[in-house]
């Protein structure tokens, strides 16, 4: 149950991710003008993570073996795995000052400065942090082996600070298998299935069915819109951009299917959402397709 939910958790916050990236701008394209001087920005950041687990224990099963990243707008990312494998997501602005309060008077260049070495508590994992600049090479933060402790930070309090923030933010999000088939392959269909819902105006939207066939809104048929899997049916889509991609969604829902087997039906989920269609047509709605407004039946 527990691997169920963070399923459905990763696929959630890469539903999000893509959602906000296939937003279509309908804009008029403008010059690019540089910014004046007092306009430019400090670059941003990257705050890695990576984790070496005890003997015995494989990396699948390994908090950030493969690394957890956080950004500076609050992106966070697991991987790539061995095979490019990626989960991404957003901390809560909670969490992401979580992360600039452990560096203590602030998080800019000349937050890092000479490598140091202290004594810790032995640990589980051997951990190390990094921080990069823009696209700079990655900087040594902490570095945590045994009882050796490497800090190129203020203090070691700060480096036990910034070590502790990231972890617990590793432990939270790092969902356990990692790369695992079912998570992935579902968080891929989820967001496969987000980028078939953009469109520019009404008529792009229809109505489509569980093969990914047109359903008229005239029909008086119920499509099912929640039917307790992971990744929930695609119903309303871009009428063009599924029919040019249907062997493609077959395919993809297919194979996560597949490798999840029992595991793609979402735990103690009873209810299946039912959407009446009454003749009223989906509709663009800032760039993706959405039902008209009818009521959810739930069965």
């Amino acid at each position: 149950m527990r691997n169920a939910l963070a399923i459905a958790m990763a696929i959630s916050m890469g539903s999000l991710m893509v959602g906000c990236s296939k937003k279509v701008d309908l804009a008029p394209v403008t010059p690019n003008v540089p910014a004046a001087p007092e306009e430019v920005h400090a670059p941003g950041w990257t705050l890695s993570l990576f984790s070496k687990c005890q003997e015995g224990v494989t990396p699948d099963q390994c908090v950030g073996a493969y690394g957890y990243s956080i950004l500076t707008d609050g992106t966070f990312q697991v991987g790539p795995g061995p095979k490019g494998e990626l989960r991404t997501g957003k901390l809560t602005p909670d969490e992401l000052n979580s992360i600039a309060a452990a560096f203590g008077p602030g998080l800019d260049t000349s937050t890092l400065g000479t490598l140091s070495h202290d004594t810790t508590d032995a640990t589980e994992t051997s951990d190390t942090v990094t921080l990069t600049w823009g696209t700079s090479e990655p900087n040594l933060v902490v570095k945590s082996e045994g009882t050796d402790l490497s800090y190129q930070t203020k203090s070691a309090a700060i480096a036990k600070a910034v070590l502790s923030a990231i972890r617990n933010l590793a432990v939270k999000y790092y969902a356990l298998p990692f790369p695992d088939a079912c998570t992935d392959g579902a968080v891929t269909v989820a967001a496969l299935f987000s980028s078939m819902r953009v469109c520019e105006k009404n008529s792009d939207c229809i109505f489509v069915s569980d093969s990914f066939d047109p359903i008229d809104a005239t029909s008086g048929v119920k499509i099912t819109t929640d039917d307790c899997s992971l990744v929930q049916p695609l119903a309303i889509a871009n009428g063009s951009l599924v029919q040019s991609n249907k062997n493609k969604l077959q395919d993809a829902i297919s194979q996560v299917q597949a490798a999840c087997g029992a595991n793609y039906a979402r735990p103690n989920c009873t209810n299946i959402a039912e959407l009446q269609l009454t003749g009223a047509p989906p509709v663009c709605l800032q760039g993706v397709c959405k039902g008209p407004g009818q009521t959810l039946r739930l069965r």
